[in-house]
């Protein structure tokens, strides 16, 4: 594919994803996220095993496999190509090259998919009080303003203090340590500029409101 190809190409796969992330449907929104991350997975783990296969057994032809610039553009995506060989750091040719990326960092660096957990009975979550909830780990808050239920992590942006005695006031939930003010609606910050609240993804379905979580699989002892 010429190079021009194919920044076209990413381009307008950029584009579709774009129409994607403004979709108002949440649920749609996420299952084509999900989707993208399972194929992008998969994919992943192939350009890797070609890519580790030749950097073992070939580490000149997998040097000569960089200079196209489909290869090239493939690795950097999937974080395969450590920055110094991107940089174009001479390799020695009695030397392995030292740019491959090994399969554990890859799987660390791959986003788990998003799982669904129960978070409460829609009816537990009321009006002008907060709820909070150790989902998979996560300590988080709902909250309901406007009739609509709201889920947020359990910290004030940028600190490690929890929000979870916090006073709602008018649709605004009050930080206990410092006094910043959140709007429960949206999560932005009201009282100055600064970083807002990190919602999380919700479903309410037959009185049970669930939470979207990316939650790492744990390794066996």
């Amino acid at each position: 594919m010429p190079e021009n190809d194919l920044e076209a190409a990413l381009e307008r796969l950029d584009r579709i994803i774009g129409t994607f992330e403004n979709e108002s449907d949440e649920a749609v929104r996420e299952r084509v996220f999900e989707l993208l991350e399972s194929v992008d997975a998969v994919h992943r783990r192939l350009v890797w095993y070609v890519g580790e296969r030749l950097y073992q057994e070939r580490p000149e032809l997998f040097e000569r496999l960089l200079e196209d610039p489909v290869a090239s553009v493939l690795f950097e995506m999937y974080g395969l190509i450590s920055p110094a060989r991107r940089e174009g750091a001479p390799v020695q040719a009695a030397e392995k090259p030292v740019a491959f990326v090994g399969l554990g960092d890859l799987e660390a660096s791959i986003t788990p998919p998003l799982g669904w957990y129960e978070a409460a009975r829609e009816d537990e979550v009321r009006e002008g009080s907060l709820l909070t909830r150790d989902v998979e780990g996560e300590r988080l808050i709902l909250a309901r303003a406007g009739g609509e239920i709201h889920v947020y992590r359990d910290l004030c942006p940028g600190t490690p203090m929890p929000l979870n005695a916090g006073v709602i006031r008018d649709g605004l939930l009050l930080c206990p340590w410092h006094d910043c003010r959140f709007d429960l609606r949206t999560g932005e910050r009201t009282d100055r500029e600064g970083e807002g609240l990190a919602g999380i993804p919700l479903a309410v379905r037959d009185g049970e409101v669930r939470v979207g979580l990316r939650v790492r699989t744990r390794s066996a002892a």
